[in-house]
Formats: structure tokens, sequence, C-alpha cells
């Protein structure tokens, strides 16, 4: 698809809604009565910095404001924090990590970038992919020192051509957990159930700058004074209106997100005059069990795992991208995912849950699955030829790992819809840019999924969770430098 970019009035217009400043935008879904408008004349509560979104890039911002003596307020509409980096099995993809020069693994920042741009045939903002190559060693250190803790691994993922892709401990939800718990110890003031209607503008020294939001907190509505906003608010994965709007490929595909991704903060930041990149971009990730609805990491497939068909056939090189497996998903009746217990750590998870299909021989697992057991050893001998390194991948794979023989465990898997990869455009300061690149608010900034430029096109496992912090970091150095704006 070629990139798209939209206006404050082709975005708005699109919805339906108003598309100049200053007129109220309903959607139905989403955010309802968003305007741009001048700040009040008295506060309910003031800080320096108002960081909304508490997913991995919002809690990043908070922590690096705080800790460069900013007050800072963390809102987040969902009843605890974390985000869709809850969800995740919080894989980073870096370049000349500590953990990496410790395996003996060598790798460039230069030799990221130029396979990040590789990756998305050049459609990644060549600056801001720049600054992810040169910052991704410096923010692990950055999260270690908060204290996370990382495995010693590292893995060619989904989509990466070499092991880029290290883990935290403890998966998404302990990395989310360690931030809450350092923001909150950090004096900075955490509040759930707390929505972001609007934001203030001001004029000073002849510009337009932020002057705070407004917010509906457990049915209230606050108004709180800041010199500083930054939107962490995620995708819009949850709002059917603009994903019938913006990806419609995807419009009845299952869901895997966390309910308050529904475009809150794109929303706000069109009214008040931002860009929106590549909007039509999507992550739809292949490993949904159909049954439960439970998501297992795309890491199994890097690990050994293979994707066969109604037939016991595979149809894929299962690692060629995540979008782009999906789409071959489509195209056959079921798709069943066969792995071993050594795959990943969550496939012992799905073992201990019951949700998978276990064989104690190739022709038991073909006869539960109901697919034909001939065709199926057929499969997994060749398979296993190609991991051995004895004979070439008949659909070009090229990262191996585990041999699949018996005790061989599978389900049946469809896609689901994980992320919505296009946004807001920003520069590599992480403020909001409007169609003329130029800053729509002084102090108003965009981290994370709702951001454009980095993780549109040619997504690798762990690329969302490092722009995350880079740039989550870079936001909170930036707005902590407006508290005297």
């Amino acid at each position: 698809m070629s990139e798209k970019k939209l206006s404050r009035r082709g975005f708005i217009g699109g919805l339906g809604a108003a598309a100049m400043a200053g007129t109220a935008i309903s959607l139905g879904i989403g955010m309802k009565d968003a305007e741009a408008a001048a700040a009040p004349n008295t506060w309910d509560k003031n800080t320096d910095v108002v960081v909304v979104g508490g997913g991995l890039a919002g809690l990043c911002a908070a922590v690096e404001a705080s800790q460069r003596k900013a007050k800072v307020i963390l809102l987040d509409a969902f009843t605890v924090t974390g985000g869709n980096s809850a969800l995740s099995t919080a894989w980073f993809n870096a370049a000349d990590s500590s953990i990496q020069r410790k395996l003996g693994i060598k790798d460039s920042a230069d030799d990221f970038y130029k396979d990040s741009m590789d990756i998305s045939e050049n459609k990644r903002d060549p600056a801001i992919t720049r600054v992810v190559a040169d910052k991704s060693s410096e923010a692990i250190e950055w999260l270690k020192k908060q204290g996370i803790v990382f495995l010693d691994l590292a893995e060619p993922a989904m989509g990466s051509p070499k092991p880029r892709a290290i883990q935290a401990q403890g998966y998404g939800k302990q990395l989310v957990t360690t931030l809450t718990e350092l923001c909150k110890k950090q004096k900075v003031e955490v509040i759930n159930r707390a929505r972001v209607l609007n934001i203030y503008r001001k004029i000073k020294d002849g510009k337009q700058r932020v002057a705070g939001v407004e917010a509906d907190i457990t049915g209230k509505k606050v108004r709180i004074g800041a010199n500083a906003v930054i939107i962490a608010t995620g995708g819009f994965m949850n709002n059917k209106k603009l994903v019938e709007r913006f990806c419609p490929q995807w419009s009845k595909t299952l869901v895997a997100s966390t309910p308050t991704n529904v475009g809150d903060g794109i929303i706000m930041a069109a009214v008040e005059g931002a860009d929106a990149i590549n909007m039509d971009r999507a992550l739809v990730t292949p490993t949904l069990e159909v049954k439960t609805k439970i998501y297992l990491t795309s890491g199994a497939l890097s690990g050994g795992a293979i994707l066969i068909n109604e037939k016991g056939q595979r149809f894929t090189d299962e690692l060629k991208g995540y979008t782009e497996t999906s789409i071959e998903m489509l195209k056959q009746e079921k798709v069943y995912e066969v792995m071993v217990e050594k795959c990943h750590p969550k496939v012992t998870t799905f073992i201990e849950k019951k949700i998978l299909e276990r064989g104690d021989s190739v022709a038991e697992l073909a006869q539960k699955l109901g697919i034909d057991a001939g065709n199926l050893e057929k499969t997994l001998e060749t398979f296993n030829q190609a991991t051995a390194g004895k004979a070439s991948d008949p659909f070009g794979r090229k990262i191996f790992r585990e041999k699949l023989a018996p005790p061989l465990y599978a389900m049946q898997v469809s896609p689901v819809l994980l992320l919505t990869l296009g946004g807001l455009k920003v520069d590599t300061g992480a403020r909001v840019l409007n169609i003329r690149d130029e800053v729509v608010l002084q102090g108003l900034y965009a981290v994370g999924e709702v951001a454009g430029g980095y993780i549109d096109y040619g997504y690798r496992t762990g690329d969302s969770l490092m722009y995350c912090t880079v740039f989550g970091i870079i936001a909170g150095k930036n707005a902590a430098q407006e508290k005297k704006g």
C-alpha cells in the first residue's frame, strides 16, 4: 500500500465530523465532544506534565520526566495501567545491546538502521528510524536502571534478519508493574479510570501552546493545568468505526487489545490541527487460538513451530512477516499451529491450561486434528530436514530452531488484529506536527503506538516496545524542560 497522509480536514472530515477547530465532533464510539478549546480561568489541579495513557510509552515518559524534577500526573482510561504492553511477551528489538554483546553477537546501530529501512522498503521515517537505531542499546540500559531484568537471550525473531530480539523477565505484566510502582515511588500521581476529553491551549509569546487537559475521572470532569501534555493512548483497534474507515480489510477480524484503545489521542490531536500518517496500516498476527480466543505469542513460530492447513500441509514461510503470514492464512479453510514444548515458554502455559492437542505420535496428532496423517508426516519430515540444515526450505524460511518430533502439540489458529500501526506525525523530539511539518502546539508530544513513522511498515518482533521506550524517554525529557513554559 502507498503511504497515506491525512490532513486535519481529511481526517476529521473522513469520520463524518466537523473539520474546523472549535466545533464538536461525536463519533458515537470513541471520543465524544472533543474540541480545540482555550484555557479556562481556573483549574482543578495543576502540574508540570500530564501523560495521557499508561502503557510502556506513557510509563517511560512519566518516569523520565519525574526523574528530571517535573511534577507529573499520569491519566489512564483503563482500570489498571499497562495498556497493550501488559499483554505482550516483552520482546525488544535492539542493536548492539549489552545482552547481545554478552552472547558474542556482533551488531551495530548502522546495520540496525539499514535493516529497518530495507524491511520497510524505505517507507519508515528515516530520521525517526535513525533515532531508534542509535538509542536502542541505551534504552535497554535505561530500563535495566529502572529495575527491568532481561533474559540472557537474543533471538532472530519474526521479521528480523539478526538475533536482536531480547526479552524482559516476567513478560509484559511484570514490565509495566515495575514501572508503575516506580512512578508511584517517584511521586507521579497515577490516576486510573481517567479519560482525557480535551486539550486546552493558550497563547504565550505569540505562540500557541498547551495549557492543560480536561479529563473525565470516574464520572467527574476535572480540568488540569500543565505546561506539557504527552499523548500515549495507543492505537484505535477497539474503535470499530475507525477500523472500518481506515482498515476495512480487518474490520471483521478478532481483536486482542486493551479495551480503551479507541483512538482518543489521535482524535484530540487532530482537533488541534495534527497530521496523521499511514492510518491504513495494521499488524495482524497469526496465532490466536480459535476456541478460547487466547493469543499465543508469535515467538513460538520463531522457536520452530509451523503452520499447516486442513490438508496437513505448510503453505508459507511462517516468519516472513505478521500481516503477510495472516493474509496467506485467510486463503486456507483451516490453519493449525504445530509445535513442541521447547518452542517457547508460553507453550508450557498453554499445555498446563489444556489448550493444546497432544500427539505422542504424528498419527495420533493427525487423528485429533482430523487431517491426513501421511501429509502431516511428510510435512514434518521436510521441515525437520531444513531445520537440520540438510535441505533448503521449500517456502524460503531461513530461521529454524527446534526439531518437530513427538510429543507434538497443536491448536487451530486464526489471525487477530493486534495493533494499528499508523498515527500522529511526530518529529525526532516526539513533538506533534501538522501537515506542514510544523509543531501543532508547543508542549504537545505523542509517543508509542499513537505515533506513526516507525512501526508502520516492515514490523519486526520487539519493534513496538523499543519505539515506545526510546520515544517515551525523549518525550519525558523534553516535556520536563517545558516546566517554565
